[in-house]
């Protein structure tokens, strides 16, 4: 194990240790506790939708790359992903596995490769676009922007160097099949809504998850602020955003005048959830340690065959 791997393992407890302390604990732990199993019912429910609407578009970009995905394998190997993701330092690594088990089955690496890149890119992209959108309704982002009109140019160019790296690297990456895939005509009204569907799940998920807290927010005060959260997990620097996601959520909460340790408390059910959530995954990987697979390209013509003598008449 290299020392940044071991320093990244590390840094999620260490960071929620280190809030443990500074914020109050026992209100913290309080919070914690209160949670009311009721409100799992409807987080149950739109996770299902996320995890649907997600391997959907996974599905609906390799096709659109002309590679062969079914509905049940994209489902199956998206939960294991999110999975792995979220146990695995990087973030990546449950990706980078539905993208070669994918390749296995169409024997094509770099297609299968940069179907999950691109479906990986759409969803970034609309939860940033949700942040935009959202940051005027910020504590403290309006008076700011008044006191210094100059700030919301520096904030547009900066917005668009982000999305113009993001779509230059991307376009390099996948040897120029980024508009075809992402952006072409008819494609990217696509990719953008079942991208804001996701999206929304995962802001409803983080309100719900407050609300099953006893944290009893207004909604146009508290939905703001969860895009930003669910950004600062997105920085590779622990497993899965742990202790950064609370950190931006302690920050955030502040800014909001708020109790610190609500909104840590929040962050810390909201991740705990998502693993939850994500456990359907153990059951692929335990089918696939049991040698369930991807049936291989090759593989189907033969398979069609003996299904055909099996059902012909004697």
């Amino acid at each position: 194990m290299t020392l940044w791997r071991a320093v990244r393992l590390a840094m999620g407890p260490a960071v929620l240790v280190a809030l443990a302390l500074l914020v109050d604990p026992w209100r913290l732990l309080s919070h914690l506790t209160a949670l009311d199993g009721v409100w799992l019912v409807p987080i149950v429910a739109l996770s299902l939708v996320q995890f649907a609407v997600s391997a959907w578009r996974w599905r609906f970009t390799a096709q659109r790359l002309g590679l062969a995905l079914t509905r049940r394998q994209a489902l199956a190997d998206y939960y294991l992903a999110v999975l792995l993701n979220q146990c695995l330092p990087g973030g990546v690594l449950g990706d980078a596995n539905r993208a070669w088990r994918h390749a296995r089955a169409v024997g094509n690496t770099a297609g299968a490769a940069q179907a999950v890149v691109l479906e990986r890119v759409s969803g970034q992209l609309a939860m940033a676009v949700v942040a935009l959108l959202a940051l005027p309704a910020v504590p403290g982002v309006v008076g700011v922007l008044s006191r210094h009109p100059w700030s919301i140019a520096v904030v547009a160019i900066a917005v668009l160097l982000a999305l113009g790296w993001v779509i230059r690297h991307v376009g390099r990456y996948s040897s120029g099949i980024l508009p075809r895939a992402l952006l072409g005509r008819g494609v990217w009204p696509v990719q953008l809504g079942s991208s804001l569907v996701v999206v929304a799940t995962y802001i409803a998920i983080y309100a719900l998850t407050a609300r099953a807290l006893g944290v009893d927010r207004e909604l146009a005060a508290l939905v703001p602020l969860i895009p930003f959260v669910l950004l600062a997990m997105l920085v590779p620097i622990s497993v899965a955003g742990w202790g950064v996601r609370e950190s931006a959520a302690a920050g955030l909460w502040v800014a909001a005048g708020w109790p610190a340790a609500e909104g840590v408390a929040v962050s810390v059910a909201y991740g705990a959830l998502n693993l939850a959530l994500a456990s359907p995954g153990l059951g692929v990987a335990l089918a696939r340690i049991r040698g369930a697979r991807y049936p291989r390209s090759d593989d189907l013509p033969a398979r069609r065959s003996r299904s055909n003598r099996t059902s012909s008449p004697s």
